[in-house]
């Protein structure tokens, strides 16, 4: 996706070449790319079918995907730049794993997807199961859970601090815990103790980005013109700075090109 456009695989690895240097950094997009389109389709399965499979072997092909190779959890313990939280050692990996899916299968249905997601997500990150990639891996299966579940996928960017800040905010939870010996029953106890509002307040505002992208999108399918923020203010009687806030207060269905802001009269929610 490149300013709101989407494009084939071709196109995205040749603007890649184009914008990109370094041939490893073309790999690792079209790895991301790649593994993401493979697992957001089986995501759509699911929410056609109305069925839900998150066994272990898919996190495993994610993160071989993303990779290049791998796949493996990690053979040692190990510490997460700028995290003051500390993995569980690599000697529980395997059962915190099964814990981990087993958790998501049977909360699907229990929880609303933004809840249920962002929970999932912190968990994943807490048990940080690969030597490399579980930040890539970790948001591929955040977004699994979301199309699994109706919703469009999200783009967690921006502020990094917010979503480190967010991620500190639920791994809280399981700080100066020993994860030896935990069970299953005493993780879902700390799963429902678990505060991940920063996290949900960080899926929801992609998702509104998103859901107004393809609201967009169909609009100028019908032949519709979107325009500056500047021409809609004029037409309708605003000023610049008037459209500018009721963009950000969600009034308009909008998108940002470059540094401007478009949107047109018949996408006014007022």
């Amino acid at each position: 996706m490149i300013e709101g456009t989407f494009v084939s695989e071709e196109e995205l690895e040749k603007a890649l070449g184009g914008n990109l240097p370094e041939k490893r950094n073309v790999e690792e997009a079209m790895n991301y790319f790649r593994t993401a389109s493979f697992v957001y389709q089986l995501a759509y399965q699911n929410y056609k079918t109305e069925e839900f499979f998150f066994p272990v072997s898919l996190v495993r092909q994610v993160n071989n995907g993303v990779l290049g190779k791998g796949g493996d959890f990690r053979k040692g313990d190990i510490k997460i730049a700028g995290s003051k939280f500390i993995p569980p050692p690599f000697s529980t990996l395997l059962k915190l794993m099964q814990i981990y899916t087993k958790w998501t299968e049977e909360h699907f249905k229990l929880l609303n997807p933004i809840t249920l997601s962002a929970k999932s997500h912190a968990l994943f990150e807490v048990i940080h199961p690969f030597e490399d990639g579980n930040g890539r891996t970790g948001r591929i299966l955040l977004n699994y859970l979301l199309i699994s579940a109706g919703y469009p996928p999200v783009i967690l960017k921006g502020d990094k601090e917010k979503y480190y800040s967010a991620l500190e905010e639920s791994e809280r939870v399981f700080r100066r815990r020993s994860f030896v010996g935990l069970e299953y029953e005493k993780i879902c106890k700390l799963m429902d103790e678990m505060n991940v509002d920063k996290l949900q307040d960080l899926i929801v505002t992609s998702l509104i980005e998103n859901i107004d992208r393809i609201i967009i999108s169909l609009f100028q399918e019908k032949g519709k013109t979107l325009l500056k923020s500047s021409e809609v203010a004029k037409k309708m009687g605003y000023s610049k700075e008037s459209i500018r806030t009721l963009i950000r207060r969600g009034k308009f269905i909008a998108i940002k090109i470059g540094k401007a802001w478009f949107t047109h009269p018949e996408l006014f929610l007022g």
